[in-house]
């Protein structure tokens, strides 16, 4: 039996392109959504980075009281953030450390979910500075 041609295709190929982007498709909007959801990890985390080196630089020149107050308004007072403040002595280092442990995975979590896994990574960052005399 002859197969009947219409604009260059078979009609028993019709489908074909249908089932192969019901496959791709569930995996690029995994890739993509996963791509999201780093940029947005790397954002906190970097939002933290430049956050303690400003609290370090703080407690390094002004007064160490004002390093928590620093660190919080430099990250825009993300709500769940834990910040430890270290006290300058002379001659020695002083050490900020700030995690937000309340971040939310929204598609990559939900996915490691259905494999029974969970994404346990938290934006931190540390910074130490040497302290004045």
């Amino acid at each position: 039996m002859r197969s009947i041609r219409r604009s260059g295709h078979r009609w028993h190929d019709r489908g074909a392109a249908a089932v192969e982007i019901a496959i791709i498709l569930p995996m690029l909007l995994l890739v993509i959504g996963g791509i999201v959801d780093f940029g947005r990890f790397f954002f906190y985390e970097v939002t933290l980075t430049n956050a303690v080196r400003e609290g370090a630089r703080v407690a390094v020149v002004d007064d160490a009281a004002d390093v928590e107050l620093r660190v919080r308004t430099a990250t825009n007072n993300m709500t769940g953030i834990t910040v430890v403040p270290g006290s300058c002595s002379p001659g020695g280092d002083v050490s900020v450390t700030a995690t937000y442990p309340s971040f939310t995975w929204f598609v990559l979590d939900p996915a490691m979910g259905m494999f029974g896994s969970e994404m346990t990574l938290e934006p931190k960052a540390k910074a130490v500075m040497r302290c004045e005399v």
